[in-house]
Protein backbone atom coordinates (compact mmCIF):
# COMPACT_ATOMS: atom_id res chain seq x y z
CA UNK A 1 0.00 0.00 0.00
CA UNK A 2 1.01 3.53 -0.16
CA UNK A 3 1.01 4.19 3.44
CA UNK A 4 4.13 1.68 4.24
CA UNK A 5 6.08 3.06 0.98
CA UNK A 6 5.86 6.78 1.71
CA UNK A 7 6.78 5.28 6.17
CA UNK A 8 9.79 3.19 4.61
CA UNK A 9 10.47 6.60 2.45
CA UNK A 10 10.91 8.69 5.39
CA UNK A 11 12.32 6.05 7.59
CA UNK A 12 15.31 5.95 4.77
CA UNK A 13 15.07 9.59 4.24
CA UNK A 14 15.76 10.10 8.24
CA UNK A 15 18.29 7.47 8.04
CA UNK A 16 20.23 9.04 4.64
CA UNK A 17 19.95 12.77 6.38
CA UNK A 18 21.36 11.74 9.78
CA UNK A 19 24.45 9.76 8.57
CA UNK A 20 25.03 13.20 6.44
CA UNK A 21 24.71 15.05 9.59
CA UNK A 22 27.11 12.31 11.36
CA UNK A 23 29.52 13.15 8.25
CA UNK A 24 30.06 16.58 9.36
CA UNK A 25 33.29 18.04 9.23
CA UNK A 26 35.29 19.14 12.26
CA UNK A 27 38.74 20.14 13.85
CA UNK A 28 39.27 19.97 17.55
CA UNK A 29 42.59 21.55 19.21
CA UNK A 30 44.45 20.10 22.33
CA UNK A 31 46.83 22.74 23.77
CA UNK A 32 47.72 23.58 27.38
CA UNK A 33 46.39 26.35 29.22
CA UNK A 34 49.73 28.17 30.08
CA UNK A 35 52.87 28.14 28.43
CA UNK A 36 56.36 29.84 30.32
CA UNK A 37 57.91 32.87 28.16
CA UNK A 38 60.87 31.69 26.02
CA UNK A 39 59.25 28.21 26.71
CA UNK A 40 57.04 25.67 23.84
CA UNK A 41 54.13 23.78 23.85
CA UNK A 42 52.52 21.37 20.87
CA UNK A 43 49.57 22.16 19.37
CA UNK A 44 47.29 18.74 18.41
CA UNK A 45 44.06 19.22 15.99
CA UNK A 46 41.94 15.90 15.62
CA UNK A 47 40.39 16.33 12.23
CA UNK A 48 36.88 14.78 11.21
CA UNK A 49 37.10 14.64 7.98
CA UNK A 50 33.20 13.13 7.01
CA UNK A 51 33.40 12.27 3.56
CA UNK A 52 35.26 14.99 2.32
CA UNK A 53 38.24 13.94 0.37
CA UNK A 54 40.78 15.48 -2.18
CA UNK A 55 42.30 18.67 -1.72
CA UNK A 56 42.18 20.70 1.68
CA UNK A 57 44.28 23.18 3.43
CA UNK A 58 43.99 23.84 7.40
CA UNK A 59 45.45 26.81 8.51
CA UNK A 60 46.32 28.54 11.88
CA UNK A 61 47.16 32.14 12.60
CA UNK A 62 49.93 32.58 15.37
CA UNK A 63 50.15 35.83 17.44
CA UNK A 64 53.53 37.82 17.07
CA UNK A 65 56.32 36.00 19.00
CA UNK A 66 55.23 32.55 17.95
CA UNK A 67 56.75 30.26 15.94
CA UNK A 68 56.14 26.95 14.55
CA UNK A 69 58.05 23.60 13.73
CA UNK A 70 56.56 21.02 11.99
CA UNK A 71 55.23 17.62 14.23
CA UNK A 72 52.71 15.14 12.83
CA UNK A 73 51.75 16.35 9.42
CA UNK A 74 49.59 13.20 7.89
CA UNK A 75 51.02 13.18 4.42
CA UNK A 76 50.64 17.17 4.41
CA UNK A 77 52.79 19.77 3.09
CA UNK A 78 53.57 21.71 6.06
CA UNK A 79 54.68 25.26 5.85
CA UNK A 80 55.07 28.23 8.58
CA UNK A 81 55.57 32.07 6.80
CA UNK A 82 54.09 35.32 8.38
CA UNK A 83 52.40 33.88 11.26
CA UNK A 84 50.31 31.03 9.12
CA UNK A 85 50.87 27.99 9.76
CA UNK A 86 49.65 25.64 6.81
CA UNK A 87 49.26 22.07 6.37
CA UNK A 88 48.49 21.26 2.20
CA UNK A 89 46.51 18.51 1.19
CA UNK A 90 46.49 17.18 -2.68
CA UNK A 91 44.63 14.53 -1.31
CA UNK A 92 42.99 14.33 2.45
CA UNK A 93 44.21 10.74 4.57
CA UNK A 94 41.00 8.52 4.07
CA UNK A 95 39.99 8.62 7.62
CA UNK A 96 40.36 11.04 10.33
CA UNK A 97 43.68 12.05 11.09
CA UNK A 98 45.12 13.96 13.54
CA UNK A 99 48.29 16.56 12.33
CA UNK A 100 50.44 18.51 15.09
CA UNK A 101 53.24 21.33 15.72
CA UNK A 102 55.55 22.43 18.17
CA UNK A 103 54.95 26.07 18.99
CA UNK A 104 58.23 28.30 20.26
CA UNK A 105 57.08 31.34 22.51
CA UNK A 106 59.21 34.39 22.63
CA UNK A 107 61.18 34.65 25.69
CA UNK A 108 59.62 38.51 25.90
CA UNK A 109 56.18 37.92 25.44
CA UNK A 110 53.51 37.61 28.73
CA UNK A 111 49.54 37.16 29.10
CA UNK A 112 46.71 35.94 27.07
CA UNK A 113 47.51 34.82 22.92
CA UNK A 114 44.96 33.91 20.36
CA UNK A 115 45.04 31.13 17.91
CA UNK A 116 42.22 30.79 15.43
CA UNK A 117 42.42 29.08 12.08
CA UNK A 118 40.30 27.47 9.57
CA UNK A 119 39.80 24.04 7.48
CA UNK A 120 39.26 24.77 3.82
CA UNK A 121 38.13 21.84 1.82
CA UNK A 122 36.11 21.24 -1.14
CA UNK A 123 32.52 19.45 -1.29
CA UNK A 124 30.57 19.41 -4.33
CA UNK A 125 33.13 21.21 -6.35
CA UNK A 126 32.96 24.03 -3.74
CA UNK A 127 34.84 25.43 -0.98
CA UNK A 128 33.81 24.89 2.36
CA UNK A 129 35.03 26.23 5.57
CA UNK A 130 35.04 24.95 8.75
CA UNK A 131 36.03 27.81 11.46
CA UNK A 132 38.25 26.39 14.14
CA UNK A 133 37.59 27.29 16.98
CA UNK A 134 39.57 30.24 19.39
CA UNK A 135 42.44 29.21 21.56
CA UNK A 136 43.61 31.40 24.16
CA UNK A 137 47.04 30.45 25.74
CA UNK A 138 48.13 32.29 28.45
CA UNK A 139 51.90 33.31 28.67
CA UNK A 140 53.56 33.10 31.97
CA UNK A 141 55.64 32.46 34.24
CA UNK A 142 55.13 28.75 36.09
CA UNK A 143 53.56 29.32 39.78
CA UNK A 144 55.51 27.27 41.47
CA UNK A 145 59.08 28.44 39.80
CA UNK A 146 58.02 32.18 40.70
CA UNK A 147 57.61 30.72 44.17
CA UNK A 148 60.83 29.21 44.51
CA UNK A 149 62.51 32.46 42.97
CA UNK A 150 61.28 34.87 45.07
CA UNK A 151 62.10 32.79 48.25
CA UNK A 152 65.39 32.44 46.61
CA UNK A 153 65.69 36.04 46.17
CA UNK A 154 64.97 36.53 49.75
CA UNK A 155 67.09 34.10 51.30
CA UNK A 156 69.97 35.92 48.82
CA UNK A 157 68.71 39.51 50.26
CA UNK A 158 68.90 38.07 53.96
CA UNK A 159 72.26 37.31 53.43
CA UNK A 160 73.46 40.71 51.35
CA UNK A 161 72.23 42.56 54.72
CA UNK A 162 73.57 40.30 57.19
CA UNK A 163 77.30 40.55 55.11
CA UNK A 164 76.53 44.06 55.27
CA UNK A 165 75.76 44.34 58.61
CA UNK A 166 79.60 42.71 59.62
CA UNK A 167 81.25 45.12 57.52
Amino acid sequence: SMITRSTIFSVFATILFSGSLMAQVSVKTTLPATVAPGGSFTMELDVAKGDVSGFAKLQQLLPPGFSAEQGESANATFSFKDQKVKFLWMALPNNNFKVSYKVNVDASLSGNQIIEGTFAYIKDNQTEKFIIAKDIITVGANQAETAKKAAMDKILADQQAKEDAAT
